[in-house]
């Protein structure tokens, strides 16, 4: 709520918005202010007036600052939209963005088919069985992207936040074909040094024998290419 008392940035942006190539979707999966900042929205909506994709009640909010494309869904509908479809789905999580607004907005996971791809964005979440659900009902997910930063300490975070150890695990329940590490490296919001999340992945593919070459976790900005 105020970006003086805020955590502050660790690295800087990749790119900046008025450098973004055209913009026809934001995905959104909850409200808190590092995942819904309204002036970088604000800005997007200016620039590229895109569609936005977002769980049941965050439409207001986006609204708010000039939205007028959006998609709002509660867990297990979909919508069709730019050519694509969103299925909205479980996430375990929690919302809001001030003292008096806890869980009044939804949080959630996507489920995203361009044609035969499809690509899971599991937003921002724990550990829980909606994975192995999920990968049930999704016959072949193409690419997930899965968190696996800002899990220390254990005893208060698991509730919310996976650790690298579970994030893969998510990926094996979703049986997944290839993994996107993300919400790592960018601010310093819990106890876990800022590149552990990426070094304990590495290790863990290691010990587990896993095949290191469907496993990406990028510095920020970095690009890899999926077919």
């Amino acid at each position: 709520p105020f970006s003086f008392a805020g955590p502050k940035r660790e690295v800087q942006l990749p790119i900046r918005i008025q450098d973004l190539p055209a913009v026809d979707v934001v995905v959104i999966s909850h409200n808190h202010y590092d995942h819904l900042d309204v002036d970088a929205i604000s800005e997007i909506i200016r620039r590229f007036n895109p569609l936005f994709v977002v769980p049941l009640e965050n439409a207001a909010l986006l609204k708010s600052r000039g939205a007028t494309r959006i998609l709002e869904m509660d867990w297990w509908q979909h919508a069709e939209g730019e050519g694509l479809r969103f299925h909205c789905l479980p996430a375990r999580h929690f919302s809001n963005r001030g003292l008096t607004d806890r869980n009044q907005m939804l949080w959630a996971s996507f489920v995203i088919e361009n044609g035969n791809f499809k690509t899971y964005f599991a937003g921002d979440t724990g550990y829980a069985d909606h994975f192995k659900t999920i990968g049930e009902q999704f016959s072949q997910i193409d690419l997930a992207l899965i968190p696996i930063g800002a899990y220390m300490p254990r005893w208060f975070m698991q509730e919310v936040h996976m650790d690298p150890e579970e994030a893969i695990q998510a990926y094996l329940d979703l049986s997944a074909r290839e993994f996107l590490g993300i919400h790592w490296g960018t601010f310093v919001l819990t106890e876990e040094p800022l590149q552990e999340p990426k070094q304990r992945v590495m290790e863990i593919i290691q010990r587990r024998q896993l095949d290191q070459r469907k496993f990406h976790v990028l510095p920020i900005g970095g690009k890899v290419t999926f077919k």
